[in-house]
């Protein structure tokens, strides 16, 4: 079966947990220059790291069960939600912190109600294209051991020349990201909305 509900709890459970170390990653980033400093850079370098390569160095450290498919997914996802979350938060108006510490704010609040809050936006387009990153590392980690899945197929017809399912797990890949597109898109418009 080339789709079940365990591939979509996969991408799920990857997608939430590169959020949990983004958002905070991209706050500290974003407002510190020596956040900024330590973060960005181990950051980039693993950006640069394709899936394919990073895939032995997980199995080595966490097996080729479901705790590496996760982390494969979320590192993915990590780096893109990271970069766009920190941009926000550099871009924001710096009246806004100004009157923030004016009033004597919490650094706590201020990270949350009004970095978070104001680079909402521009979180939203990183999550976005996590989404799309977030099936593409799905497939890789199908080609790992696994006699399911699109990748496993895409691998399988690859091996035998068969350019019929190779195209049809194209298209079905095509039209996850899509369907993941529209339904991050609707509440994307909403912040906007609300920003304006």
């Amino acid at each position: 079966m080339a789709f079940d509900r365990r591939k979509l709890v996969r991408v799920c459970s990857g997608v939430a947990l590169g959020i949990a170390f983004a958002v905070p990653c991209g706050l500290v980033a974003g407002a510190s220059h020596i956040g900024y400093a330590v973060i960005d850079k181990p950051v980039h370098m693993l950006r640069a790291i394709p899936f394919p390569a990073l895939s032995p160095l997980l199995i080595i450290a966490l097996g080729i069960g479901e705790g590496m498919k996760i982390t494969l997914i979320a590192i993915g996802v990590f780096s893109l939600i990271y970069v766009n979350l920190r941009d926000g938060v550099r871009n924001l108006d710096p009246k806004l912190l100004e009157l923030a510490q004016a009033y004597h704010m919490p650094r706590r609040t201020i990270l949350t109600r009004i970095m978070f809050m104001g680079a909402l936006p521009s979180f939203m387009t990183g999550l976005r294209f996590a989404i799309a990153v977030a099936w593409i590392a799905l497939v890789t980690c199908e080609t790992v051991n696994s006699s399911t899945g699109i990748g496993y197929i895409l691998s399988r017809s690859q091996q035998f020349s068969r350019t019929d399912q190779m195209m049809l797990c194209v298209v079905l890949y095509a039209l996850l990201g899509l369907a993941s597109e529209g339904l991050v898109k609707l509440p994307e418009r909403c912040v906007i909305s609300w920003r304006r």
